[in-house]
């Protein structure tokens, strides 16, 4: 006996022999059983050692919640890139020895454009998205003991939205350039111009953000760089808005 999921694949729950005369009853503990939609079927074998099926069986589709389901991973970052058009979703400080794998999925305008299974040592996932998508939603799960967990889920509204944006190009005669915002409440901004940033530097200047970082009043706004170099200028920036999502920008600007 088996069962197949919404996404086409099938797996077998339980083994078992009966002759044609007898009824027969089994139990199948479903505890390594994800939450979800399943048709089960039963194949029928003859008892020669033959691999051929001689009859099959599906039952009507049925929906399964396993009590036993993992609650959702506590939180993780995304990074959006509005230049680049790309996110990172990055659940590596959230991690915990119960994760075996985990499932990303993201919808642009409620149309899935990514799907990715990982094993416990991949801890982040880069997804491009199209130029004039308005809205982004993000499913993380992971799998304990071949169960899956509750999605963390995450919606990015890039229509409405709080925003980090680059307004000069690749290559500016002026030694000034405009970062645009646009935040709902009080944020804090990380700039560094030419200067080789860390991911640990990163971290340690977020978790201090008050007085590290630069503050964005609600609204609209400008800030204002200045470039201290002719040729190539390394620009990072990064927006930390609510729910754990962040704007970034980096690049290299020529002056």
């Amino acid at each position: 006996m088996g069962l197949i999921d919404s996404d086409g694949k099938s797996q077998i729950i339980c083994k078992g022999n009966a002759s044609t005369t007898e009824k027969k009853t089994d139990q199948v503990s479903l505890k390594k059983i994800s939450s979800g939609e399943y048709t089960p079927f039963l194949n029928v074998y003859y008892d020669n050692g033959s691999i051929e099926v001689f009859d099959t069986a599906r039952a009507a589709k049925v929906t399964y919640q396993n009590p036993d389901t993992p609650e959702a991973i506590s939180d993780y970052r995304v990074l959006v890139n509005l230049s680049e058009s790309i996110i990172t979703v990055d659940w590596k400080e959230y991690i915990s020895n119960r994760m075996d794998s985990f499932v990303t999925n993201v919808f642009v305008d409620d149309k899935l454009v990514y799907q990715n299974e990982s094993d416990r040592n991949s801890t982040s996932a880069d997804v491009a998205y199209p130029v004039d998508a308005k809205k982004i939603r993000i499913e993380l799960y992971y799998y304990n003991d071949e169960v899956i967990s509750h999605a963390a889920e995450k919606t990015i509204d890039l229509e409405n939205g709080e925003y980090l944006k680059l307004s000069s190009g690749s290559a500016t005669a002026s030694s000034q350039i405009e970062l645009q915002t646009k935040v709902e409440q009080q944020r804090y901004a990380l700039i560094y111009v030419n200067s080789e940033v860390t991911e640990k530097e990163l971290k340690a200047t977020r978790a201090d953000i008050v007085n590290c970082g630069e503050v964005i009043k609600p609204g609209d706004s400008i800030l204002y760089l200045t470039l201290d170099k002719n040729g190539s200028n390394t620009i990072y920036a990064e927006l930390l808005g609510g729910n754990n999502i962040s704007y970034v920008i980096d690049t290299t600007i020529f002056y």
